[in-house]
């Protein structure tokens, strides 16, 4: 129940992928595993998303060295992104704090390889310590809970 739980909320902060280039996510399969040892929930998610977006933006690419579209996702404000995959080449996400939404953004810019396809696949691993004592947040061997921040 627990781990059912936690899924539906990390589901809930992984759809909230930024739409400006316009994204749609076709499958998502996200698997969460607690470690009370180490006081964390460590989380894999796998997305398959639909590029939605207008064919001219691969030039928007190219002509825009310093305002390039991003792929972003939501996370929980104290989530450590350990990995992140397209199409099964590692990328190095960016993180920064999103304060209006009180959530880590985790982003990568497009590139026009990826701009080209139509569906890609996304991996993303993470982790989220759960070392202080919260209202939302807690893992011990006891009871584990994990709710919206």
């Amino acid at each position: 129940m627990k781990k059912l739980f936690f899924c539906s909320i990390s589901v809930l902060l992984l759809s909230s992928i930024a739409f400006a280039q316009e994204f749609e996510i076709k499958k998502y399969e996200i698997n969460a595993r607690v470690v009370p040892e180490e006081q964390k929930v460590v989380a894999q998610a796998k997305l398959r998303l639909v590029n939605l977006s207008d064919p001219d933006l691969a030039e928007r690419i190219l002509l825009s060295p310093d305002n390039k579209p991003r792929l972003s996702f939501f996370l929980n404000p104290k989530a450590k992104v350990e990995a992140m995959k397209v199409n099964g080449a590692a990328v190095q996400p960016k993180t920064a704090e999103d304060a209006r939404n009180n959530l880590t953004r985790v982003y990568v810019e497009m590139t026009s390889a990826m701009t080209g396809l139509r569906e890609f696949d996304v991996d993303l691993d993470y982790s989220i310590p759960a070392t202080d004592r919260g209202a939302a947040l807690h893992v011990s061997g006891e009871e584990t809970f994990l709710l919206p921040a």
